[in-house]
């Protein structure tokens, strides 16, 4: 089945069309038979909506993510570390 565009009266196979809507070159008027050309402007706006739908979303983005500071964690590591520094330099002196 070809799919007809409506700016330039072509025919496209339907791959075809769908690597131009992907592209932001086209979109649909009546999905699954016939497309347009985008104008300049929607291009923009369509390519800017297709970057951040791919862009990872920042943890201040993610809905229901709670990021609680927790600065003893680092105390607890940077203790543990020295412990186990003190019990090789204790089995060192042995």
């Amino acid at each position: 089945m070809r799919i007809i565009n409506l700016t330039s009266g072509f025919r496209l196979k339907r791959s075809q069309a769908e690597n131009r809507i992907d592209q932001c070159i086209s979109c649909w008027v009546d999905k699954g038979s016939t497309i347009r050309d985008l104008t300049l402007a929607e291009r923009v706006n369509a390519r800017s909506e297709q970057a951040r739908l791919i862009e990872p979303l920042a943890l201040a983005e993610c809905h229901g993510l709670k990021v609680i500071n927790l600065p003893h964690l680092y105390e607890e590591r940077q203790l543990a570390r020295d412990a186990n520094l003190f019990a090789i330099n204790c089995e060192n002196a042995a």
